[in-house]
């Protein structure tokens, strides 16, 4: 969680047409490793116990700091900023130079006024009317100050995306799928094993799975950056795609009937992966894609939470 938000934003904006393609060859390593690890964690377990199994992949895992060191920020080709907008929705000046300027001219404005020694009643109207622009220009000095720091809490946390309706959608599509995206690499082998099969043979499914979603990752990451569909509808299809397959499971009882189901399971889970991500620069735009991942994540992950306890009730 505390490497792949920031990789992800950094691809989107390192990339745009080829966005697609970028996100599907980063995550294609995750299948590389999965096709690799199913067997080799089996064979692991038998030699060192789940114990010394774990502590091995946790020194994998340390190469994470490696690739970490060797990511560089790219100098943005333009600056974004939400001032501009939040003072337009607010009516305020576009900048506090603005504000001062305003202040000033009501400071001359009162010495031309009280130099030119007007009568008593007109000296308190003049009195009675600054008094209420002074009060004015207070008002507008805090409520910039105010905006000046939405605008700060904005740059680094875009609360404002709780109220974008399509930004909500998409998360609540998020929620729902991941209620069973961790099921299928889960339950497969208990699955398998519970059929008769062998240990390595039950293992071999994932691997199997893995190889086709490396593919589907790459050749549906490649198909979206082509532009003939609409990503978002390519990704709806592949949702759908991959609720009909993992329908069918329970219809696989031999092994050659879970290869086969292992093979589609992961060439359309590849293209799902490929291009979920994609479509959220589009939903939100680039500069609030580290925000919007921050918050689609944390709501995504509670259908991750919920999702496996429920599979095993069931």
């Amino acid at each position: 969680a505390l490497t792949w938000t920031p990789t992800v934003t950094m691809l989107g904006l390192y990339f745009d047409k080829k966005r697609p393609v970028a996100n599907a060859l980063a995550s294609s390593g995750e299948c590389i490793f999965t096709f690799v690890l199913t067997p080799l964690f089996q064979l692991l377990i038998g030699c060192f116990s789940w114990r010394g199994a774990l502590l091995i992949l946790g020194g994998l895992q340390l190469n994470l700091c490696v690739c970490g060191i060797l990511l560089r920020p790219l100098k943005a080709t333009r600056e974004v900023n939400h001032v501009g907008e939040v003072r337009k929705e607010e009516g305020l000046p576009l900048s506090y130079e603005e504000s001062d300027e305003t202040q000033m001219s009501l400071k001359i404005e009162s010495k031309l006024d009280m130099s030119e020694k007007p009568e008593q009643e007109e000296i308190k109207s003049r009195f009675d009317e600054l008094s209420e622009k002074s009060k004015l220009t207070k008002d507008s000095s805090r409520s910039s100050t105010m905006t000046g720091l939405r605008t700060s809490v904005l740059h680094y946390v875009d609360y404002t995306l709780i109220t974008h309706a399509p930004f909500m959608v998409y998360s609540m599509f998020g929620v729902f799928a991941a209620l069973g995206f961790f099921a299928p690499s889960l339950f497969l082998v208990p699955y398998a094993r519970s059929k008769g099969m062998e240990e390595y043979r039950a293992a071999a499914l994932m691997s199997v799975s893995a190889a086709m979603d490396l593919f589907g990752r790459v050749f549906f990451g490649w198909v979206a950056g082509l532009r003939l569909v609409e990503t978002v509808q390519q990704l709806a299809v592949s949702v759908m795609l991959l609720g009909a397959i993992l329908l069918l499971c329970p219809l696989a009882s031999t092994f050659s009937e879970l290869v086969a189901f292992s093979a589609a399971h992961g060439l359309v889970f590849g293209a799902t992966v490929a291009v979920h991500i994609t479509v959220l620069p589009e939903v939100v735009g680039v500069h609030r894609l580290g925000s919007a991942l921050g918050f689609f994540m944390l709501m995504r992950s509670s259908g991750g939470l919920l999702g496996p306890p429920i599979a095993g009730e069931l």
